[in-house]
């Protein structure tokens, strides 16, 4: 398999490696993550989720009160 890795070290720029194509052509080429809040009666949880760009499909997902 063919991964693109980037370093953790934000002190240089960054490049854009997606280049807004998110239409990947295989499984598992662009996961994309988002985390979002919500409200309930007890306070906020946090839901952080993965999503895999080719099938746009959630493959992982967490619910928690801290993010």
């Amino acid at each position: 398999m063919d991964y693109q890795m980037k370093d953790s070290d934000f002190s240089t720029e960054l490049q854009n490696i997606l280049d807004e194509q998110f239409n990947p052509d295989r499984p598992n080429a662009v996961w994309c993550p988002d985390i979002t809040y919500i409200w309930t009666i007890d306070g906020f949880v946090y839901l952080t989720s993965i999503m895999d760009l080719f099938s746009r499909k959630i493959i992982a997902w967490t619910l928690s009160e801290t993010l």
